[in-house]
Order: C-alpha cells, then structure tokens, then sequence
C-alpha cells in the first residue's frame, strides 16, 4: 500500500532520486598543489629540450644525467640516450617532434609504359 501524499513517514528520497554526492578526485588535489610549487612544461619545451640533448656530445649529456639538480625527464632521457637502445630513442624522439615520416609506395607495373594504362583484351569465343 502506497503512502497518502504529503506523508511525513521514512526517507524524503526514494532509491533512484537520491541527489548524487560530488567525489572527490584525490588525484586533482595533489594536480593542484604541485602546480603551485612547480611550473609543468608546455608540449613545445619538451620538444626543445628532446632537440637540444639529441644535438649534445655524450660527455654534455652525461653530466646531465649526473646532475641531480636537473629536471626527472632530462635526467631520464638523458639516461635512455646513454644505454644501448640510444639510437632507438632518439628516434623516438624525432619522430614525436617531427612526426614519422612520409612514406611513398609506388604501385606500378614494369612491363608498362609511362602513362599507358591497363590492357583490356575481349576475345570472342573462336579465341580471336
């Protein structure tokens, strides 16, 4: 039996017209409070700073790595320009600065002539 209208009795809200609870995003707080303290670099130097150590000497890139002073990403990178797989990443880096690459395919056929296009030969049933 339903309740008379305007009852008094229970909960105000029935269970699908609860008012939704705002969550609070810890992530977003932290977010907050490291960039007031810290400047977070735009796309555009990171680009930069990627250029300037793929164009260093090892000794320079080196002392980068060493100095703890530097930024974490430097440091990073710099480490990852050192090890064995270098040439791969600053490949990487390239490409994410430059972008890949465009790559041409050429579809042709070399019994072809330039600008002659496909032969369509129709033959009757006599084979002529």
């Amino acid at each position: 039996m339903a309740f008379p209208k305007g009852h008094k009795f229970g909960n105000r809200f029935s269970s699908t017209n609860q008012p939704k609870k705002k969550r609070s995003n810890p992530i977003n707080a932290v977010v907050v409070e490291f960039t007031k303290e810290h400047e977070i670099p735009k796309a555009d130097d990171v680009r930069r700073m990627y250029l300037a150590l793929a164009s260093m000497k090892k000794a320079q890139v080196q002392n980068i790595y060493d100095d703890e002073e530097q930024p974490l990403i430097a440091r990073v990178t710099a480490r990852a320009i050192l090890s064995k797989y270098g040439f791969e990443y600053i490949e990487k880096m390239l490409d994410r600065t430059y972008g890949k690459p465009t790559q041409v395919t050429e579809n042709y056929n070399e019994n072809m002539e330039v600008g002659e296009g496909p032969r369509i030969i129709i033959m009757n049933e006599d084979g002529e």
